[in-house]
């Protein structure tokens, strides 16, 4: 028998002919079924799991199992299906290609206490996804298989630091007062709604030791 089949688009050549979006045009899931290609800077890059991508005053995560090396800063071509990830909209099965050098992303400095807001009684994180800079004392170092958990405070709000284990940087004083710079990944309950906030560090550069932790 023969079957009438109706092509209604046309596959891209190579994924990367797409037209380039916004990330704004990720975030409202058009053509959620269809890959988009965007465009930015990396922020954050674990080869074979993830990166995180920069474009302006917004960044997204990017799930890719691609193990091409890839420095932070690397200017890049993304492609992959929308989806929603665990607090904002993600790209998973994502495909890339450096496009330009690297360049250092200039981290924004934010509070800590900044770091989740409330409005009408909802938190959100209005940092979500991006590179910042802050800072804390140092109140708890955890070693796990994986990483290292620092547990942090500035004032009233108690704020988390991962760092690959492959790094570890154990012997840091608890009560030191640290730099932290790295991306920021919140964390949310069933209803995705904001509960805490890591920031990801990509190495030890990301720390920086600005008060001794007192002696006594």
């Amino acid at each position: 028998a023969v079957v009438d089949v109706a092509i209604e688009k046309n596959a891209a050549a190579s994924p990367f002919d797409l037209p380039v979006r916004s990330l704004d045009d990720v975030f409202q899931f058009g053509d959620a079924l269809d890959r988009v290609h965007i465009q930015g800077t990396v922020t954050y890059y674990r080869p074979g799991t993830a990166l995180y991508l920069q474009q302006g005053k917004q960044g997204i995560f990017v799930q890719s199992t691609q193990q091409t090396p890839l420095a932070v800063g690397s200017q890049v071509d993304v492609v992959g299906y929308p989806a929603l990830g665990q607090y904002s909209p993600k790209l998973e099965d994502a495909v890339f290609r450096a496009r330009a050098r690297a360049v250092a992303e200039t981290p924004l400095p934010v509070s800590a206490s900044g770091l989740i807001r409330y409005t009408e009684g909802f938190a959100f994180a209005p940092y979500d996804s991006m590179l910042i800079a802050t800072q804390g004392t140092l109140i708890e170092d955890v070693v796990r298989s994986n990483d290292e958990l620092l547990i942090l405070r500035d004032g009233s709000t108690i704020f988390r630091a991962r760092l690959p284990r492959m790094f570890g940087v154990q012997g840091l004083a608890l009560g030191s007062v640290l730099g932290i710079t790295g991306v920021c990944s919140p964390t949310t309950d069933d209803n995705h709604e904001v509960r805490s906030v890591e920031i990801l560090l990509r190495s030890p550069a990301d720390l920086r030791l600005l008060r001794h932790a007192p002696w006594w």
